[in-house]
């Protein structure tokens, strides 16, 4: 996935349909990145490159004509830099939802987005884009760590909000006790496809 971010995330979206009846989501649209002005670049590991990317932040770096001074870019709001779709529902799928991986370039953007009412973030990859472990409150979205019950609750009420039987939630959890995020996420990709 190409792009700047911190964080790449699975998220479960309500889905909206293109006049083709293929479902997509609207996570960008809703928590978009803006960037900033360029800021000066000093960074003397990067100073013999004529361009490339600030390896802390994936933005671009620019260079004058003149080959000197570079410049990289800001993000004044943060957001959702990229996504792309895991699985989409076509238009008469039930419930009618996506799955897409998505990179954002704060962690509060995954809290947003999980507070949102078609949105839900289903895992966090750890260790994060940049190679560091997740913070504490991200823990309990690894999306290869076991779900924790409080989160399975959580996830249940974002599933049945989108129209999931309970039951068949229900049956799907006591039988896989240990399950993933990832787990999960191969398991409703099949139940929508």
């Amino acid at each position: 996935m190409a792009g700047y971010g911190k964080y790449r995330a699975a998220v479960i979206s309500k889905a909206e349909y293109d006049s083709e009846g293929v479902g997509y989501s609207t996570v960008m649209e809703d928590f978009p990145v803006i960037l900033g002005p360029l800021a000066v670049y000093d960074q003397v590991d990067i100073l013999m490159k004529p361009w490339g990317r600030d390896p802390a932040t994936g933005l671009p770096l620019f260079v004058n004509e003149a080959g000197v001074d570079r410049w990289t870019g800001t993000v004044s709001q943060d957001g959702v830099n990229s996504s792309s779709a895991y699985a989409t529902p076509t238009v008469d799928t039930i419930p009618a939802a996506c799955i897409l991986i998505v990179q954002v370039t704060a962690a509060s953007v995954l809290a947003a987005i999980d507070n949102a009412a078609k949105h839900f973030v289903l895992g966090v990859e750890n260790p994060d884009i940049n190679g560091d472990e997740l913070p504490a409150g991200l823990l309990p979205y690894d999306f290869d760590a076991p779900i924790p019950a409080p989160r399975w609750a959580e996830l249940r009420a974002g599933l049945i909000a989108l129209e999931v039987e309970a039951d068949i939630l229900d049956n799907w959890y006591s039988n896989h006790p240990d399950a993933t995020p990832r787990d999960f996420g191969e398991a409703f990709k099949e139940f929508i496809s």
